[in-house]
């Protein structure tokens, strides 16, 4: 009796480690499929960024080039001077608004261009993303770090580029103008990613599921399609602060 359960649990044991086996390989599966489907989304935006360059941005120029024109010709004619001021009025609104638009596409555009991240160590992605925000938006952050890793494989690269990129966005938009503090640190085969501001703040329940936080949603995606973590720390009055957290090892993607 004591042969016949010793073979059964060896047996069951057997089973056992085969089926872990077969789970993580079908865990790195996906891991690498996620990572893959990063690098892909990637160069959709690529391609996206470039048509809105060369597409809407082309054409608002041009409109507001003719406006000029028009409004050189508006100030010539001889017409009553309460319709050219008028004239002069609707063409000035038009010409805001174009120019607003241009700038919204500028931006978008630019923001979508991801640089190639494969030669970058991970302390050049970081630099890159925040003063990048800087440039578009004015807005300083102080960078923090600690013991970052020379290198990290291109899926996480990427990810780390685009939760900073959407997290200072974030308190670009709802911060009131206080400077955000990006911190990255290196710790335990991960990194350990911290976007805070002195802000407002906001109840995180409320955003969660809202069609209005999208940015929120993209980057907890990021994080856990790579195996990671992501979560927000905030209440209303004491700012908030988005922390992240990325895999150094391998994550199954392409790694330039």
């Amino acid at each position: 009796t004591v042969s016949q359960q010793q073979r059964t649990l060896s047996d069951q044991v057997v089973r056992l480690t085969e089926m872990i086996r077969q789970n993580q390989e079908l865990h790195e599966r996906v891991r690498g499929a996620a990572a893959r489907t990063a690098a892909l989304n990637e160069r959709f935006l690529r391609r996206l960024s470039a048509e809105l360059h060369d597409g809407p941005a082309q054409e608002i120029s041009l409109a507001l080039l003719r406006l000029d024109h028009l409004a050189a010709l508006a100030g010539a004619s001889e017409r009553d001077e309460s319709e050219k001021t008028e004239i002069e009025r609707e063409l000035e609104v038009i010409q805001g608004s174009l120019r607003r638009s241009l700038k919204e596409v500028r931006a978008t555009s630019s923001g979508l261009l991801l640089p190639h991240l494969g030669a970058l160590t991970v302390d050049q992605t970081l630099e890159h993303v925040v003063r990048g925000h800087q440039r578009r938006t004015g807005l300083a952050a102080e960078i923090v770090q600690h013991d970052l890793p020379t290198q990290a494989p291109l899926a996480t690269k990427i990810a780390l580029y685009r939760i900073i990129q959407e997290a200072l966005n974030n308190a670009w938009r709802h911060a009131e103008g206080a400077a955000p503090t990006v911190t990255v640190s290196g710790c335990d085969g991960r990194l350990l990613i911290e976007v805070a501001d002195p802000g407002p703040g906001f109840d995180p329940s409320l955003a969660e599921g809202s069609e209005t936080h999208l940015g929120l949603v993209s980057m907890r995606e990021r994080a856990e399609s790579l195996g990671g973590q992501f979560h927000i720390d905030s209440a209303p009055g004491r700012g908030t602060r988005a922390i992240a957290t990325l895999p150094l090892g391998n994550t199954g993607g392409p790694d330039a």
